[in-house]
């Protein structure tokens, strides 16, 4: 077994923290990280639901990839029992099944936590961090938080996008089953 497939054979994403995100009420996605200090992509209240459901109280575990990997690479080894070859669309519509999407207002939350001090394996030293949510056409996209110079800069990206993140990333997931995780 060469270099390369020692390292696709380790588990690509690693346990950082465990954190209970109380209930979030429902809200208007214009109305998230609207907060001085928050820079939002002009785009995000066109390609998100108009409205963020209220979400249950969860757990959020915060992952760290081990080795650079695409969002769709994040999906599959958070789906070990996805089929082999799922497309995007597949991938997508299995973590929406299993509860592992965020709202945008759930991921204010955590953020907020994270800015207040929780330990809870977000990073604020200008690294990105993500979580799955739906876009305005019920498909899979990706958010970002980056807190750089005392700002954060929230974004989003295709699930599609091929770029291979490097392994300082974060990736937020609800409702994670740690048993089925293949870490």
């Amino acid at each position: 077994m060469d270099e390369e497939d020692k390292e696709r054979a380790e588990p690509l994403l690693a346990i950082i923290a465990m954190n209970r995100l109380d209930p979030v009420d429902a809200k208007k996605t214009s109305e998230c990280f609207v907060s001085p200090g928050y820079v939002r992509a002009a785009d995000l209240d066109v390609l998100l639901p108009v409205e963020q459901p209220p979400s249950r109280i969860c757990t959020i575990t915060t992952l760290a990839p081990k080795r650079a990997a695409a969002f769709k690479e994040w999906a599959a080894a958070l789906l070990a029992s996805a089929p082999l070859g799922a497309t995007l669309r597949e991938l997508g519509e299995l973590l929406a099944r299993r509860d592992h999407l965020m709202t945008f207002a759930q991921f204010e939350a955590v953020i907020i936590e994270a800015a207040d001090g929780a330990k809870n394996g977000v990073r604020l030293d200008g690294v990105a961090n993500f979580c799955f949510v739906e876009n305005h056409k019920k498909r899979v996209s990706l958010m970002s938080a980056v807190c750089a110079t005392e700002r954060w800069f929230i974004d989003m990206h295709r699930f599609e996008y091929d770029f291979a993140w490097p392994p300082d990333r974060r990736l937020l997931v609800p409702n994670l089953s740690t048993i089925k995780l293949r870490l």
